[in-house]
Protein backbone atom coordinates (compact mmCIF):
# COMPACT_ATOMS: atom_id res chain seq x y z
CA UNK A 1 0.00 0.00 0.00
CA UNK A 2 3.24 2.45 0.84
CA UNK A 3 4.41 1.90 -2.73
CA UNK A 4 0.99 2.15 -4.19
CA UNK A 5 0.49 5.22 -2.51
CA UNK A 6 3.85 6.72 -2.98
CA UNK A 7 3.88 6.05 -6.63
CA UNK A 8 0.00 7.57 -7.33
CA UNK A 9 0.20 10.59 -4.85
CA UNK A 10 4.25 11.81 -5.57
CA UNK A 11 5.27 10.43 -9.35
CA UNK A 12 1.39 10.75 -11.31
CA UNK A 13 0.52 13.37 -8.75
CA UNK A 14 -3.18 12.27 -8.61
CA UNK A 15 -5.35 13.78 -5.63
CA UNK A 16 -6.54 12.05 -2.76
CA UNK A 17 -10.24 11.75 -4.18
CA UNK A 18 -8.53 9.83 -7.62
CA UNK A 19 -6.49 7.28 -6.06
CA UNK A 20 -9.38 6.12 -3.99
CA UNK A 21 -11.86 6.21 -6.28
CA UNK A 22 -10.19 4.99 -9.23
CA UNK A 23 -6.18 4.12 -9.29
CA UNK A 24 -6.99 1.94 -6.27
CA UNK A 25 -9.29 -0.10 -8.80
CA UNK A 26 -7.27 -0.63 -11.22
CA UNK A 27 -6.82 -4.04 -12.41
CA UNK A 28 -3.35 -4.05 -12.24
CA UNK A 29 -3.08 -2.82 -9.09
CA UNK A 30 -6.13 -5.24 -7.91
CA UNK A 31 -3.98 -8.03 -8.86
CA UNK A 32 -1.01 -6.97 -6.93
CA UNK A 33 -3.21 -6.16 -3.78
CA UNK A 34 -4.80 -9.77 -4.38
CA UNK A 35 -1.67 -11.65 -4.98
CA UNK A 36 -0.34 -10.47 -1.65
CA UNK A 37 -3.12 -11.34 0.67
CA UNK A 38 -3.61 -15.09 -1.27
CA UNK A 39 -3.54 -17.14 1.29
CA UNK A 40 -3.45 -20.39 -1.40
CA UNK A 41 -0.14 -18.57 -2.54
CA UNK A 42 1.12 -17.33 0.80
CA UNK A 43 0.86 -21.13 2.06
CA UNK A 44 2.81 -22.34 -0.78
CA UNK A 45 5.40 -19.31 0.03
CA UNK A 46 5.80 -20.87 3.26
CA UNK A 47 6.22 -24.50 2.47
CA UNK A 48 8.91 -23.35 0.41
CA UNK A 49 10.50 -21.80 2.70
CA UNK A 50 10.09 -24.13 5.19
CA UNK A 51 11.52 -26.51 2.71
CA UNK A 52 14.89 -24.83 2.37
CA UNK A 53 14.96 -23.81 6.04
CA UNK A 54 14.63 -20.42 5.13
CA UNK A 55 13.15 -18.91 8.48
CA UNK A 56 13.09 -15.18 8.22
CA UNK A 57 10.85 -15.19 4.48
CA UNK A 58 9.20 -17.91 5.99
CA UNK A 59 8.44 -15.74 9.30
CA UNK A 60 7.41 -12.84 6.46
CA UNK A 61 4.74 -15.58 4.83
CA UNK A 62 3.39 -16.09 8.01
CA UNK A 63 2.41 -12.73 9.28
CA UNK A 64 0.95 -12.27 5.81
CA UNK A 65 -1.01 -15.31 6.13
CA UNK A 66 -2.09 -13.97 9.71
CA UNK A 67 -2.39 -9.95 8.16
CA UNK A 68 -4.83 -11.39 5.24
CA UNK A 69 -6.98 -13.59 7.88
CA UNK A 70 -7.17 -10.26 10.08
CA UNK A 71 -8.05 -8.07 7.40
CA UNK A 72 -11.04 -10.63 5.97
CA UNK A 73 -13.44 -9.23 8.62
CA UNK A 74 -12.65 -4.90 7.83
CA UNK A 75 -12.77 -4.81 4.19
CA UNK A 76 -16.50 -4.38 2.33
CA UNK A 77 -16.46 -2.43 -0.88
CA UNK A 78 -12.66 -3.11 -1.16
CA UNK A 79 -12.31 -6.46 -0.04
CA UNK A 80 -9.46 -8.83 -1.10
CA UNK A 81 -9.80 -11.89 -3.63
CA UNK A 82 -8.13 -14.23 -0.53
CA UNK A 83 -8.48 -17.14 -2.95
CA UNK A 84 -6.79 -15.88 -5.80
CA UNK A 85 -5.75 -17.33 -8.19
CA UNK A 86 -7.82 -20.11 -7.53
CA UNK A 87 -10.89 -18.10 -7.03
CA UNK A 88 -12.49 -14.49 -7.52
CA UNK A 89 -14.54 -14.76 -4.54
CA UNK A 90 -14.29 -11.48 -2.01
CA UNK A 91 -15.63 -11.45 1.31
CA UNK A 92 -17.91 -8.34 1.64
CA UNK A 93 -17.89 -7.89 5.44
CA UNK A 94 -20.42 -5.61 6.82
CA UNK A 95 -17.51 -4.11 8.03
CA UNK A 96 -14.96 -1.59 7.44
CA UNK A 97 -11.82 -0.64 8.94
CA UNK A 98 -12.11 2.79 7.45
CA UNK A 99 -15.79 3.23 5.81
CA UNK A 100 -18.02 5.33 8.13
CA UNK A 101 -21.06 3.76 6.13
CA UNK A 102 -19.99 0.14 7.65
CA UNK A 103 -18.94 0.95 11.08
CA UNK A 104 -15.69 2.59 9.63
CA UNK A 105 -16.21 5.09 12.65
CA UNK A 106 -16.17 2.38 15.26
CA UNK A 107 -13.57 0.35 14.02
CA UNK A 108 -10.80 2.56 13.38
CA UNK A 109 -10.69 4.15 16.97
CA UNK A 110 -10.64 0.03 17.85
CA UNK A 111 -7.52 -0.33 15.84
CA UNK A 112 -5.87 2.63 17.21
CA UNK A 113 -6.28 1.10 20.62
CA UNK A 114 -5.18 -2.20 19.25
CA UNK A 115 -1.97 -0.78 18.23
CA UNK A 116 -1.54 1.07 21.44
CA UNK A 117 -2.08 -2.05 23.86
CA UNK A 118 0.35 -3.98 21.36
CA UNK A 119 2.74 -1.47 21.44
CA UNK A 120 2.96 -1.17 25.14
CA UNK A 121 2.81 -4.70 25.45
CA UNK A 122 6.21 -4.87 22.99
CA UNK A 123 7.80 -2.10 24.91
CA UNK A 124 7.69 -3.77 27.62
CA UNK A 125 9.08 -7.29 26.31
CA UNK A 126 11.44 -5.14 24.42
CA UNK A 127 15.28 -5.73 25.41
CA UNK A 128 17.84 -4.33 23.05
CA UNK A 129 18.13 -1.45 21.82
CA UNK A 130 17.84 -2.30 18.54
CA UNK A 131 14.24 -3.34 19.57
CA UNK A 132 13.18 -0.43 21.16
CA UNK A 133 14.33 1.66 18.32
CA UNK A 134 12.47 -0.47 15.57
CA UNK A 135 9.23 0.19 17.72
CA UNK A 136 9.77 4.01 18.44
CA UNK A 137 9.91 4.15 14.82
CA UNK A 138 7.04 1.66 13.77
CA UNK A 139 5.00 3.92 16.74
CA UNK A 140 6.47 6.91 15.20
CA UNK A 141 5.31 6.04 11.65
CA UNK A 142 1.50 4.79 12.58
CA UNK A 143 1.26 8.39 14.31
CA UNK A 144 2.15 10.05 11.57
CA UNK A 145 -0.14 7.85 9.36
CA UNK A 146 -3.19 9.16 12.03
CA UNK A 147 -2.12 12.92 11.40
CA UNK A 148 -2.10 13.21 7.90
CA UNK A 149 -5.27 10.92 7.37
CA UNK A 150 -6.75 13.32 9.44
CA UNK A 151 -5.23 16.40 7.72
CA UNK A 152 -5.74 14.54 4.51
CA UNK A 153 -9.87 14.26 5.27
CA UNK A 154 -10.59 16.88 7.81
Amino acid sequence: MVIFYGYEKFLRRLPESLIWSQAYHDPAWQALFDGLHSLPLLLVAVAVCWSIQARRPLLLFAAMILHGIEDMPFHHSDAHRHLFPLSSWRFQSPLSYWDPHHYGHFIAPLEVLLFALCAAILAKRATSPGACMLLALLVAAYGLYWVYVIWVWA
